[in-house]
């Protein structure tokens, strides 16, 4: 027997890693007295994850509970 398989479908699109990172610092000493992380995937292109709705996405998830953390 003899199989042939063809992916007719199309390639995805470009996996894209954003980040927002904040560092709260005392002016005095310039120690950290809190910091966090937030990061999302989008692909390429994607007309539900533009350039607004990722930064307000980030945002809340970065500072959902602060400064309680």
């Amino acid at each position: 027997g003899l199989a042939v398989h063809i992916d007719g479908s199309k390639p995805r699109k470009a996996l894209i890693l954003t980040r927002l990172e904040t560092r709260i610092r005392d002016r005095a000493s310039g120690a950290v007295l809190w910091e966090g992380r937030a990061q999302m995937f989008t692909r390429d292109g994607d007309d539900k994850w533009g350039d607004d709705a990722i930064a307000a996405r980030l945002a809340a998830a970065l500072f959902d509970g602060f400064p309680l953390r």
